[in-house]
């Protein structure tokens, strides 16, 4: 059987993905961008209401925390814009997954975009992005995240996945969730270094569908230090995108997935209910 990992590795067959993904909700409103059409990665936060609001921000407020600090104002900017990616190579979690997640804990201390592995020359085939969730209203909020897809082309949805890593402040628990598109032919993906077993995308469609929709997190609200200062609650929020090149329909479609891609959409509701 023809190795798509093998295709894909050859210079002659680079297959270029444009990433795109868009958060929106209530309280964030977010457009995220990858690739030449884009530029960037932009997640805009909307508080409508101060009690139930929350903030996105690359700062690190887990080091914040060991130095009894708060982040300054300017730190839980309204506005994060990493430079998008565009050539993709085909990969498995196998190499990022095993020994206890460590290279996955890893590479989720790079905040902000990472691009752990290849380079701009030969293509990339991971791409990572780190991010904090602060809740800095007056109240426990619960947020509820989700992800959809749309403007596929070539198939990538078949073959794309979607890894998402939470690591809450109070408990330190860490939660990871491996999305993909149902496949037609069964396989065993733990035969290949999936730790975790895949789920199959919430709703699919032609072209378009919902990766995820139950995604939750509750943030407590902010405790206030003896020089009052606010010790804020938060969650760091890692998404990892990639190519599986041991899906059954990489061999399916084969050559027919040069040049694909895809737009993702996350959002992010805020309530205090």
């Amino acid at each position: 059987m023809k190795g798509f990992v093998s295709l894909f590795k050859s210079k002659f067959f680079k297959v270029a993905i444009l990433l795109v993904l868009f958060l929106a909700s209530s309280i964030i409103i977010a457009s995220v961008l990858l690739g030449d059409e884009a530029g960037s990665f932009v997640i805009q936060v909307k508080n409508e209401d101060p009690s139930a609001s929350i903030s996105v921000t690359e700062v690190d407020m887990e080091a914040l925390k060991l130095e009894g600090k708060s982040p300054e104002s300017s730190d839980l900017a309204s506005m994060l814009a990493p430079e998008g990616v565009v050539s993709f190579l085909d990969y498995t979690p196998k190499r990022f997954l095993e020994n206890d997640y460590q290279t996955l804990k890893e590479y989720s201390t790079h905040l902000g975009r990472y691009l752990p592995v290849g380079d701009e020359v030969s293509g990339y085939n991971l791409y990572c992005y780190t991010f904090f969730i602060v809740n800095t209203g007056s109240s426990a909020v619960n947020v509820k995240i989700s992800m959809d897809y749309s403007k596929v082309v070539n198939y990538f949805d078949d073959i794309a996945r979607v890894l998402t890593y939470t690591t809450r402040r109070l408990s330190g628990e860490n939660q990871v969730n491996i999305y993909q598109k149902k496949d037609e032919i069964t396989k065993d993906y733990s035969q290949v270094g999936y730790t975790v077993a895949p789920k199959s995308f919430a709703v699919e469609g032609n072209g378009s569908g919902v990766i995820y929709n139950n995604e939750n997190i509750l943030l407590y609200a902010p405790e206030v230090r003896t020089d009052g200062s606010k010790e804020y609650d938060f969650a760091k929020y890692s998404v990892f995108f990639w190519l599986e090149g041991e899906d059954p329909d990489s061999d399916k479609y084969g050559e027919k997935l040069y040049g694909g891609s895809i737009k993702y959409s996350m959002s992010i509701d805020v309530s205090n209910d």
